[in-house]
């Protein structure tokens, strides 16, 4: 790995994602490239992974087998940092910036963000459409506008082996 040590966010759609394991059916791109993800952070020691509580219950309640052998390997190499709950209230304020109809969206991923931007600024998720909203939001804060939210794709792959470096085209902003 290239860079700094990352302590990176991992949304709970991927943990969901991750556990569609191929079967008989060709296995979704999403699936895929959110397990692929996983196993990429898995191999590169030097990658720790952020959780709150919310956070946490949410891994559990979504993941399937394959991520949830993911999280207990990366808790017994002491790769997992759980953290206190994240102040959310700036975000809270932000999202007031959007339509009503944006807001839910919005609303069900600030706390990952907020997780995020306390740390090394990199959230993986595959969540596009609350991704575009937190984008349009960046206009009013600097610190949200830093945030990488990398979406999983098979690029995430490779900019995981790079050492998640800086990358206009993650950033929100």
């Amino acid at each position: 790995m290239k860079g700094p040590t990352r302590v990176l966010v991992i949304d709970a759609d991927v943990a969901r994602a991750a556990g569609c394991e191929p079967l008989d059916r060709p296995w979704p791109e999403v699936a895929r490239d959110s397990h692929q993800a996983l196993e990429e952070i898995r191999s590169v020691a030097s990658y720790r992974v952020a959780f709150d509580r919310t956070l946490k219950l949410e891994w559990k309640k979504h993941a399937g087998k394959s991520a949830t052998r993911w999280f207990a390997v990366m808790l017994g190499a002491r790769r997992v940092e759980m953290v206190d709950q994240a102040d959310d209230d700036w975000i809270k304020a932000l999202i007031r910036h959007l339509p009503e109809r944006d807001r839910p969206t919005a609303s069900k991923d600030r706390h990952i963000v907020a997780l995020a931007c306390g740390c090394d600024q990199r959230l993986i998720s595959s969540d596009r459409k609350a991704r575009e909203k937190f984008a349009r939001l960046t206009k009013h804060d600097s610190k949200l506008a830093s945030l990488h939210w990398v979406c999983v794709c098979p690029e995430t792959r490779r900019w995981l082996r790079d050492g998640s470096p800086d990358r206009g085209d993650f950033r929100l902003a």
